[in-house]
């Protein structure tokens, strides 16, 4: 499975937009560091390599942790708010 660094992004933006950028409480200055930071991973991972062609097993296994991450992520948030609304519950 080959994906394009525009798909990467793609994927990147498409989980985060669930709110403003990202879920409600998120801001443009943490999305912008966690993105940077994740290119710069990917890139060292060898993926973005404007010199050489990405080996499709690296890519496929970068989107897949990727795709993992973020439905972590999405898990978490969902039950941190759980977990504050029943602290709120009388």
């Amino acid at each position: 499975m080959k994906i394009t660094k525009r798909q990467l992004r793609s994927l990147i933006k498409e989980e985060l937009k669930k709110g403003a950028y990202g879920y409600e409480g998120a801001d443009q200055a943490a999305y912008d560091e966690a993105y940077q930071q994740i290119m710069d991973l990917v890139a060292e991972l060898g993926y973005t390599s404007p010199h050489s062609d990405p080996d499709p097993k690296v890519q496929g296994a970068i989107y897949n942790a990727l795709t993992e991450i973020a439905k972590e992520l999405e898990l978490e948030i969902k039950m941190s708010a759980e977990h504050r609304r029943q602290d709120w519950t009388p």
